[in-house]
Order: C-alpha cells, then structure tokens, then sequence
C-alpha cells in the first residue's frame, strides 16, 4: 500500500516559499537549457562534427565561466541571503559590489590567455582537423566575451540571495530570444534562412524569413554561433545592471556609503576560493571526460554531447530547488532560526526527488525518441541510447548531491565541499577514467561509469556531514 504521506510537505509554509524562490530560477534554467539544445540542433545541421567542435569548445570555455562566476555567485548568494536575514540590507549591495571586483580581477587573465591559447590546447584532446579548427575559432570568440557571463553570475547570486528570483527569469528570456535570433542569422546567413522559410506554404510560415532581413547576416557557421551568445550575454549584463537601480531594489538595498571595505571582501573571497576549487575540479573531470570521448572516437563524443545537452534540461529543476534551498536556508540562519533550516532541507529533497525521478523514468523509456530530436544517425543513437539509460539511474543521485551540496554551500561549509570534491575528481574518477577508458581500451563506458562511483562517493560523504548538523554554527 502507497504512503502518501511522502507526497506532503513537512512545512507547508516553507514549502510555498520554496517553489516561490525556485520557480523563477527553474524557468529561467529551462529556458536557458533549451536555448543550449536549440543551438546543438541548429549546429547539428552542420555535421557531427560541428557538434563535436560545439560541444567541446563549450566545456573549455564554460568551465572557466562557471569555476570563476559560480563560485562567485555561490559566495555572493550566501553572503547576501546571511545580511538578508539580518536586516543588513546595504551590505546586501556591498556583497554585490565585492563580488564584482573579484570577477574582473579573476576574469581578465583568463580572457586575455583563453583567445590566445585556447587552439594549443584543443590539438590536445582532438585528432580531427576540421573539427580542430571549428572548435578553436568558436572557443576563440567566446572567450573574448567571457567577462560577461561571470559578471551576469555575480548578479544572479545577488538577486537570489534577495530573494527576487523573477529577475533573473525576466533577463534570461529576453536574452534567449536575442540569442536564437542571432544564432539563426549568424550561423545560416539571410540567404539562406530566406530560402527556407519561404519554401514553406503553410500559413505564416514562409513569412518568418522576413524576420532576418533587416540585417545583412553572414553565413558564420559556428563562429556565428560563438557570437550571437557573446552579444546576447552582453545585453543580459546590461539588464541585470538596470534593473538594480528600479525603485523596488535601489531603493532598500542602496550602499549608503561607497567605499571598500577589505575584510568584508577578504571574508567573500575566502568563501570563493573553496568553490573556485570545487567548480574548477569538476569542470577540469567534465572536460576530461569528454576529451577521453573525443580520443575514443567522434561518435562517442558526438554522443557524450548530446546526451550532456539533455541532461542539462533534466538537471534544471533541481538546480533551481538547490539554489532556493541555499538561499533560504542562509536566511533562516541569519534570523538565529536554525530548526527553519530542517525542513527547508527536506521538503527540498521531497521536490527534488520527485522531478528527478520523472526524468529518469523518461530516459528509461523513451531514449529514442529523445536522442532523435538531435540525429537520426543510426550509428549515433546505437551509441547513444543505452548511455541515455544509464543516466536515469544517474539522475537520482545527482539530484541529491545537488541540493545537499547547495545546503552546505548556503550555510557556508565551503571547506568540506571543496575537500570531497577534490577527493572525487582527483583521486576517484581521473585516475578510475584513464584506467579504464585509456589503458584497458574499455570505451566510453569506464570513464562514465567512473564519473558515478565519483557520485556515489559524494552522496554518502553529503549525508553524513548534514544529518551531523556542524553548518548550524558556522559564522560568515
């Protein structure tokens, strides 16, 4: 007989806001994930491989957005919910203020040496020449822009830390939508995408081509790709930016006096450096293990891509709960009610649970028809499906990882996650992945394999270290 039970919050109220923070940031998420997929399909249409040029270009370059802006925004999104919980409000914006320094400090050197070198050590990973010189000139360009995204990062942080979530979904569609409009005229040029639409007769359709006439668009390829998402994170920047002087924000959280105050930016950037490290060794594992891919074979990278590009809609949802369970759980510290924290905890993990397992059940059934929307290459999906499979067994895992690495990381136990991540990149699964996907020749499958004991690891070390309880005192 069903417990259904299972299926009721633990605090009705906590519960609400829960969804109400997270709502916004899983939207937004979606719609930013979806924006990845349509770009993998529009790419696609290029070849395999430009999507295996697309795919890796990405890694390397967002694996330094992501190591310097999510760590960023994780400090900022922890010390501005803290201040938030205890009515400090300016020092919200001085959290915000701080963190943007740190990102140009942190941003510019990789700027300058990813545009520079970022073909050297392409050659490193891939064989395929062509595939060599698509991923350079789209990694080349995007590295160019790359102050943007950690500074949009930094803001996110700032405005989830408020609470005011509806922001950042506000600024990710309209930066979607410039950045499909430009992918599309960029990538294909006005000819081209003229001739297709007007070869449609079928309502309105063939008039959507007129959308792309106003400009006189190149045909780019993937370079144009690398530009329209440079251009349309420019304009998300400059929103994020405007909207913090709109009277429902300025006007509460205004520094009252501007001038900086190094301890408080020493205390955000000791928060940083342990997350710079974890999001640096795991997106340096990411990067390997796609580049192990590549070694074993343009399929299978081809493959990884797509089913990573799937993945990254699936974990959207969850990564939206963790970072509502982070920032309310940061506030509910900073209002001395560390007992809130619990249940903010669990009815996270309920949420959690529930929307991973809907996707692995997708995964587990439907592999084909989801890896189809991508390529109906035969060889592809052979490759493809059963890895697809593997995940919804993979997805259970993650989703709890996430939202108790997000708890750990609101209520500021940033050394410990750092230490277990460290531990699973560089002892568990680089050393598990050249194994067995390298020297025992086993294909694709050690390397992913290796990357789930990796997680296994983590979930039982996060359980342990949150049902302890020892980020109920820490003091940021």
């Amino acid at each position: 007989m069903i417990n259904f039970q299972i299926f009721k919050p633990f605090n009705p109220t906590i519960s609400k806001r829960i969804l109400a923070v997270a709502y916004p940031i899983i939207i937004a998420n979606l719609s930013r994930a979806t924006m990845g997929i349509v770009d993998m399909i529009m790419v696609g249409k290029l070849g395999v491989h430009s999507i295996a040029a697309v795919g890796f270009g990405e890694i390397i370059v967002f694996t330094l957005i992501v190591a310097i802006g999510i760590s960023l925004m994780t400090a900022t999104q922890t010390m501005t919910a803290r201040r938030y919980g205890q009515n400090l409000f300016s020092r919200c914006s001085e959290c915000l203020l701080n963190g943007q320094i740190l990102g140009l400090l942190l941003g510019t050197p990789f700027m300058i040496l990813g545009y520079f070198y970022c073909g050297k050590f392409i050659t490193l990973f891939i064989n395929d020449p062509l595939t060599i010189r698509e991923c350079t000139d789209y990694a080349s360009i995007q590295f160019l822009g790359i102050l943007f995204p950690i500074s949009c990062f930094i803001y996110r942080g700032f405005y989830t830390g408020i609470q005011k979530t509806s922001i950042y979904l506000k600024v990710v569609l309209i930066s979607n939508l410039i950045n499909i409009y430009l992918n599309i005229g960029l990538i294909f040029g006005r000819e081209a995408i003229s001739d297709y639409f007007f070869s449609f007769q079928f309502l309105f359709i063939h008039k959507l081509g007129l959308l792309w006439t106003f400009f006189p668009f190149p045909e780019l390829g993937v370079s144009g790709a690398a530009i329209g998402t440079v251009i349309a994170s420019a304009v998300s920047f400059l929103c994020f930016f405007f909207y913090y002087f709109t009277n429902g924000i300025y006007s509460k959280y205004k520094i009252t006096k501007l001038y900086l105050d190094y301890s408080f930016i020493g205390k955000q950037l000791k928060l940083t450096w342990p997350i710079i490290k974890r999001e640096g060794s795991f997106f340096i594992g990411i990067t390997l293990l796609i580049a192990i891919m590549g070694l074993i074979g343009n399929i299978e990278l081809a493959a990884s891509n797509i089913i990573m590009r799937i993945y990254g809609i699936a974990i959207m949802p969850a990564v939206g709960i963790g970072s509502a369970c982070a920032s309310i759980v940061s506030y509910f510290l900073g209002q001395k009610q560390a007992d809130q924290s619990w249940f903010t905890i669990k009815d996270s993990l309920r949420y959690t649970l529930f929307i991973m397992g809907g996707f692995a059940f997708l995964f587990a059934i439907f592999p084909k028809q989801i890896i189809s929307v991508f390529s109906s290459d035969p060889t592809l999906l052979q490759v493809a499906i059963p890895l697809l499979r593997f995940l919804a067994v993979f997805a259970i895992i993650d989703g709890i990882v996430l939202v108790l690495t997000c708890t750990l990381e609101g209520a500021g136990d940033m050394n410990f996650i750092a230490r277990i991540s460290l531990i699973f990149i560089w002892i568990i699964f680089i050393p598990l992945a050249y194994l067995t996907g390298i020297y025992l020749n086993l294909g694709m499958w050690g390397p992913w394999i290796s990357w789930m004991l990796g997680f296994l690891y983590l979930m039982f070390m996060l359980i342990n270290r949150t049902i302890k309880g020892y980020w109920r005192t820490i003091s940021i």
